[in-house]
């Protein structure tokens, strides 16, 4: 499966080079070999695990899951402190509609949803709020998401897996029943503050120019 997707993602980044061959007028701004790492989910967390060092920014915990061994992955999840609930994606992050199929898994029935190769990552509450930074040169424009409702104790013995797709959840405009925040969530909404995002977008900017210059 992982192989197909793989093979897919290389057709169409060949189509896209052969495109932009075609029409030197298109103006492009990450060329594709330089963002071909970020197709990792795993390798591109860990990267900004080991290299993004801001005192207000964390990346959360998270681990591949290579198998189906639920035992085995259990372990591997309480070796890394990553407690329920969390997320699990798929390792691959484009080439097809599966890269944003997704999950919310409350418990340990619940692991043998993942479905390998899979990153693990923990659920951190946001208020249902997803925050897409994007930058071009030295300027950045922030977009507001819709996103999944905090989740606590109590539902990890209420709540079965929750599977999902990014694209619905986080599209600009979804209803979901999943972004609705309680009357005790609402007042914990906080913006993020306009020069902690300068600073993030700065430094992601520099870290990346100097992974791709090497």
């Amino acid at each position: 499966m992982l192989n197909m997707v793989i093979k897919n993602a290389k057709a169409i980044i060949s189509k896209m080079k052969e495109y932009f061959c075609q029409h030197p007028e298109i103006i492009v701004i990450d060329p594709l070999d330089n963002i071909s790492i970020l197709i990792n989910r795993y390798k591109s967390y860990e990267i900004l695990q080991e290299q993004l060092q801001l005192n207000e920014v964390f990346t959360p915990r998270f681990i591949e899951i290579k198998s189906k061994n639920i035992v085995e992955n259990i372990s591997l999840l309480k070796m890394a402190g990553i407690k329920f609930p969390f997320l699990c994606k798929p390792l691959v992050a484009q080439g097809s509609n599966d890269a944003h199929k997704m999950m919310v898994i409350f418990n340990e029935q619940g692991v043998k949803d993942c479905q390998p190769p899979c990153v693990a990552q923990e659920f951190v509450n946001h208020n249902a709020i997803l925050y897409k930074i994007y930058i071009v040169g030295e300027n950045f424009h922030v977009v507001e998401r819709p996103s999944f409702k905090n989740f606590y104790e109590k539902d990890c013995t209420a709540l079965n897996t929750i599977f999902f797709s990014s694209h619905d959840i986080c599209k600009s405009g979804s209803k979901s029943k999943w972004s609705i925040l309680t009357e005790e969530d609402i007042p914990m909404t906080v913006k993020p503050k306009y020069e902690i995002l300068k600073k993030l977008s700065k430094e992601l900017q520099n870290f990346l120019d100097y992974f791709w210059l090497v």
